[in-house]
Formats: C-alpha cells, sequence, structure tokens
C-alpha cells in the first residue's frame, strides 16, 4: 500500500455529531496508525467540513492531496474507485461488521462500488521529492 491515498467521508444529520466527530479525529486520545503503529498517515487525517448534497458528490468535489512527486503522475487512475456504505439490500452483503468480540460473531454491511464520474482533481502539496 506504499503511496496509497485514501479519502473517507462522513455523512451526517447532527451537526453538534459532526463538530464532535472532527473535534476528536484533530486531537486523538490515542495516536492514530494505518495497521501497524509504525505506520503514521503521511498528512494530517482531517481535512475540513463541507456541504454537499451527496457522499458522491463530496468525493468528486474534493481534491487528492498528493506530496508533490513527478512519478505519481503516471499512476494516477483518472476514474479512482468508489466504495459506499448503503441500507440493505441496496449493495453486496459483507459479514465483516463486529458483533462481538468474545464470541467473534459478525453483523452484515452492505455496501456498493462505483467509478468517480469526473476527472480526479489533484492537488500537489509542497515537500515531496521532484
Amino acid at each position: 500500500m506504499c503511496d496509497a491515498s485514501f479519502l473517507v467521508v462522513v455523512q451526517c444529520e447532527d451537526e453538534s455529531l459532526m463538530a464532535e466527530l472532527a473535534e476528536k479525529i484533530q486531537y486523538p486520545h490515542w495516536p492514530i496508525f494505518l495497521g501497524r503503529k509504525s505506520c503514521i498517515p503521511a498528512l494530517p487525517p482531517f481535512d475540513g467540513i463541507g456541504d454537499h448534497t451527496s457522499l458522491t458528490d463530496a468525493l468528486e468535489k474534493h481534491p487528492a492531496r498528493f506530496l508533490n512527486n513527478t512519478s505519481l503522475v503516471k499512476r494516477l487512475v483518472k476514474h479512482p474507485r468508489i466504495v459506499l456504505e448503503c441500507k440493505a439490500g441496496e449493495g453486496i452483503r459483507r459479514r465483516d461488521q463486529f458483533k462481538s468480540r468474545k464470541y467473534w460473531l459478525f453483523d452484515p454491511r452492505y455496501s456498493k462500488e462505483e467509478l468517480l464520474k469526473s476527472d480526479l482533481q489533484v492537488a500537489y502539496l509542497e515537500g515531496g521529492v521532484t
């Protein structure tokens, strides 16, 4: 997963809950890591709150942020895959939502996959290797 980039969008009707989530991700109680404690995010995990009509709209309008690296440009996918969680029956069912760690029971979770409709917008950050 070297040089991988992920964008997570959270949709919520409750503005106070969204503000609390934003604060908790910016100032976590424990350090954030990706899989292993030695794999910390290269960029801060919070990139702002926006007002969008849907999750897909938010993903399409938000630019992908990468360190300035010319070798990366050749490998960019113009229409990356989007994975959206959805209601039961609307997508593929996966039994990977923990119900009980004691008995290793899992509940179903539904998701669907799409491709980004418009071309991926890219914003390069300073500090990368050129």
